[in-house]
């Protein structure tokens, strides 16, 4: 028995004719998110979020700022507790800071866990040698840098105060050194 076709519709063409440009619309969508997520991979840009004066809490739990950098090179890297990547960068980031700190350069990390107290126990175990503070996930400083959406998350600021990378997943310290040598004061 014949199926019966609807006037003016030639078997399956018009389905067809739909799924297929669904198809593209995805695909072309795929193309220009993807563009667009590789470019904020390491966006580079002159953005000058007034940073310096949000308030962050220390592993001690107290008030503090990043006023103390201001004037610095400075890599500030969002990390949590549960992230298998930002634990593996650490020692990296460590070894950058040891390397230049002092010479114009700060690395700071900040922690996005829910509680202080995970940041806290975790600092005590890690034991890096540079300042590590906490803003939780919709911290202010977090929201100011325009939110964390992966970890680890690296914003890189030269002594002026403008952010000139944001780096989304881990990098080694060779990795970091060619984006914040050319920032170093001569002789950094």
């Amino acid at each position: 028995m014949r199926e019966k076709r609807q006037p003016g519709v030639r078997g399956k063409t018009r389905c067809q004719g739909f799924f297929r440009a669904l198809f593209v619309g995805c695909l072309v969508a795929a193309v220009i998110g993807g563009t667009q997520c590789r470019r904020n991979r390491t966006a580079e840009s002159s953005v000058k979020p007034e940073i310096y004066s949000l308030a962050l809490k220390d592993m001690n739990g107290r008030s503090v700022t990043l006023e103390p950098f201001r004037g610095k090179v400075l890599v500030l890297n969002f990390w949590a507790t549960w992230c298998g990547p930002c634990r593996e960068e650490m020692p990296d980031l460590d070894r950058l800071n040891q390397a230049w700190n002092g010479k114009g350069f700060a690395v700071v990390g900040v922690s996005v866990d829910t509680a202080l107290a995970d940041a806290q126990s975790f600092a005590k175990e890690i034991q890096v040698g540079y300042p590590l503070y906490w803003d939780g996930m919709d911290g202010d400083l977090v929201k100011k840098l325009g939110g964390v959406v992966a970890l680890p998350t690296t914003f890189i600021f030269n002594a002026e105060g403008e952010m000139v990378k944001r780096i989304i997943g881990p990098r080694t310290k060779k990795e970091f050194e060619r984006i914040v040598k050319p920032l170093l004061p001569a002789g950094g």
